[in-house]
C-alpha cells in the first residue's frame, strides 16, 4: 500500500510517500496553516510539498491509496489538490499529537510536546482517551512556541530601547534580521506586508544564539518558554486521568525543543515531579503519517476516517 503522509503547519509543510514499507520521496513546500496563510497559498503549499515527494521517485499518483495527514490543514483545501494530484488516494486525517507520539515510536500512553511556530501538549491515557491543552493560535495562546518566542525578544528590544528593560544582544540581532540601523528602523520590516508569523518565529533562533554567548534577558525568555510547555503538560496529565504505568514517554517534536537545549531543560526542570521521560523521534511526523498502514496508527478526532 503506497501512502503520501503530509504535516503541515505555520512555517512549512512536509510530505513523505511511502511504498508501504520505506519511505522512497520526499517533498518540501511552504506553510499551509489556514489560520495564518490564505486557501490559495495553503493549497499551493501543499501541492508542492506533493508533487516533490512524487517527483522524486518517479512514482505513479495512481498507486498512491492513502494521504495520511496532520496538523492544522484545511481537509477541503487538500481535498482539491489530492483530487487534482492523487485522484484515487482517500484522506485521512490524524491528530498532530498522534503523530508526534507515533514519530518517537510510542503506541500506548504518552505525552507529546509540540513546540514550532505555535504549540500544544496532548496526553494519551492507558485507556486511549486524548487531552489537549493549547493549540489556540498567536491571538489565544501559543506559549512556548517559536511565534511566542520572537514576539518576546521584540518587546524585549523595544523595552531595552525605552530604558524600561535591560540591554540585551537581541537588539542587535532583530536589527540584523530586519536589515535596520536602529530598532526604530526595523518596525517597517516587524509590521510589513512582507514579513510573516513564520519571521517572526524565525527570531526564536536569534534568542538562542543570545543565550548561547550569555545574554540574560534571552536566557529568561527561553526559560519561561519550557515553564509555560510544562503547564500544559501538567494540565493534560491532569485532564487525561490513567497514564498507566511511569515512566510517561514524552516525545518532543517541533522547531523549538529541537532547536533549543534551554527550552528543553527548563521543559523537564519543570516536570521534575512527574515520572516523565523524555523521548527523541526516531522520524519526522510525516513519515510517521506515511507509516500509519505499517504502524496501526489510529484516528484521533472522531469521524475523521478515511473519506474520498
Amino acid at each position: 500500500m503506497w501512502v503520501l503522509g503530509l504535516d503541515g503547519g505555520g512555517t512549512k509543510t512536509e510530505a513523505v510517500l511511502c511504498d508501504g514499507r520505506d519511505a522512497v520521496g520526499r517533498g518540501r513546500g511552504g506553510p499551509s496553516n489556514p489560520h495564518f496563510v490564505p486557501g490559495a497559498a495553503a493549497e499551493a503549499a501543499l501541492a508542492v510539498a506533493m508533487e516533490g515527494a512524487l517527483a522524486s521517485t518517479g512514482a505513479d499518483p495512481a498507486r498512491v491509496e492513502w494521504v495520511v495527514f496532520g496538523g492544522p490543514v484545511s481537509t477541503d483545501v487538500l481535498a482539491r489538490v489530492a483530487h487534482r494530484l492523487l485522484p484515487g488516494a482517500a484522506l485521512r486525517r490524524c491528530h498532530e499529537g498522534d503523530l508526534a507520539l507515533a514519530a518517537g515510536g510510542v503506541r500506548g500512553p504518552g505525552l507529546a510536546v509540540v513546540s514550532g511556530t505555535g504549540s500544544l501538549v496532548m496526553a494519551r491515557n492507558a485507556g486511549g482517551r486524548r487531552a489537549i491543552v493549547g493549540g489556540w493560535g498567536s491571538v489565544m495562546g501559543d506559549e512556548g512556541s517559536g511565534g511566542d518566542i520572537g514576539r518576546q525578544a521584540l518587546v524585549a528590544a523595544a523595552r531595552a530601547a525605552d530604558g524600561r528593560g535591560p540591554a540585551t544582544q537581541l537588539t542587535t540581532l532583530i536589527c540584523a534580521w530586519a536589515g535596520a540601523a536602529t530598532l526604530r528602523e526595523a518596525v517597517a520590516h516587524v509590521y510589513g506586508p512582507s514579513t510573516a508569523r513564520h519571521d517572526i518565529a524565525g527570531l526564536a533562533a536569534l534568542v538562542d544564539e543570545a543565550d548561547r554567548a550569555g545574554d540574560g534577558v534571552a536566557s529568561s525568555i527561553l526559560d519561561g518558554a519550557g515553564s509555560e510547555l510544562a503547564l500544559q503538560v501538567a494540565a493534560a496529565l491532569e485532564q487525561a486521568g490513567d497514564m498507566g504505568q511511569p515512566p510517561w514517554p514524552l516525545v518532543a517534536v517541533g522547531g523549538v525543543l529541537a532547536g533549543s537545549r534551554r527550552v528543553r531543560q527548563s521543559l523537564l526542570a519543570h516536570l521534575r515531579s512527574y515520572p516523565v521521560g523524555l523521548v527523541v523521534p526516531v522520524r519526522t511526523m510525516a513519515e510517521a503519517a506515511a507509516r500509519w498502514p505499517r504502524d496501526g496508527l489510529e484516528s484521533a478526532e472522531p469521524g475523521a476516517g478515511a473519506t474520498s
